[in-house]
């Protein structure tokens, strides 16, 4: 498991719908993971390692129980990691040492969240912000592989003042002073609310909400919503996952499809085109405390490093 990935956490790793009768193999966390479904269409994952010789599953196949097989030597393996059958010993051959190391998951709103600690009775569900993104009708799901640090892009998503100079030719008319500022802080959340006008002008709210580790909802007005996830691949990149939900007309599939426009406008142009470019400039890549010299507007990015770093610091202290 990745050493700068907060414990005890849950991580979304691949949408739902991503996952299907065929195993994916993924890179999270710093590790290299195969995902199946088994025949009750429950979500499993282990390490993407065949015990016997080392291979990856990425061209394996889940047979008609409901098991993961090997593509080399067809050894297959139920959800406990256990091996249910080894063809070359003959029928019903289970070698006892032979298991994959899995990885608990769990599957809750449209996504496949791993827990980066031990799972029991008292482990709480992913973080959620309760009615939203929930009617997938008006919604629409965006998720790709970034080459930037995760904490570099979690502080993004709580940087709301940029829009009205970085992005002041796609989204014209925003403002770029900031009035009317809020924060408040718990030991999992941090909730920025304020507006974004002109000089003498306040200009339009905006609410942007973190819950670690790394879940933020993005409120900029007109029944617009946007959740986003961000997940560790590795120290140089990450996976990004966006929610677009729009509710302006009583219509959830026309909602749905202007939600669908204004993600694919957003990701093409300012994502890809003006967000992506300065934050792969980023120097340096991986954050250090005091390496920047934030200002006031930026008090919801100082407060999610504060709580990122403690949490990191505490689990170092309980190594100990």
């Amino acid at each position: 498991m990745l050493n700068d990935a907060l414990p005890n956490r849950w991580y979304p790793l691949l949408t739902s719908a991503q996952l299907r009768r065929v195993p994916v193999v993924i890179e999270r966390l710093g590790e290299r993971l195969v995902l199946w479904r088994d025949n009750a269409g429950l979500a499993h994952a282990a390490i993407d390692r065949c015990p016997h010789r080392g291979v990856t599953f990425k061209s394996g196949e889940v047979n008609k129980a409901g098991e993961l097989v090997c593509p080399y030597h067809g050894f297959t393996f139920g959800p406990t990691g256990a091996c249910a059958h080894a063809p070359v010993l003959g029928r019903d051959a289970k070698p006892p040492t032979m298991s994959l190391d899995v990885r608990h998951v769990t599957e809750a709103h449209g996504l496949l969240w791993a827990f980066t600690g031990d799972v029991t009775a008292d482990t709480p569900p992913p973080p959620w912000f309760d009615g939203l993104g929930e009617d997938l009708r008006r919604c629409t799901d965006v998720a790709e592989e970034w080459p930037v640090h995760h904490v570099q892009l979690t502080q993004s998503m709580l940087d709301v003042y940029h829009v009205g100079v970085l992005h002041r030719r796609s989204v014209p008319g925003t403002g770029k002073v900031l009035s009317d500022f809020k924060l408040t802080t718990t030991d999992d959340e941090v909730h920025t609310q304020g507006r974004l006008g002109h000089d003498g002008k306040p200009g339009d709210p905006f609410v942007a909400h973190l819950r670690l580790p790394g879940l933020v909802h993005l409120d900029v007005g007109l029944g617009f919503h946007l959740l986003i996830a961000v997940t560790p691949i590795d120290t140089k990149r990450s996976w990004v996952w966006a929610r677009y939900e729009l509710r302006l007309t009583p219509i959830p599939q026309l909602d749905g499809l202007i939600a669908w426009l204004g993600a694919k406008y957003d990701f093409s142009v300012l994502q890809h085109m003006e967000d992506l470019p300065l934050l792969t400039s980023i120097e340096p890549a991986i954050p250090e405390p005091g390496c920047d010299r934030l200002i006031a507007p930026d008090a919801g990015a100082a407060a999610y490093l504060r709580l990122y770093r403690r949490h990191l610091h505490d689990r170092a202290e309980a190594a100990k």
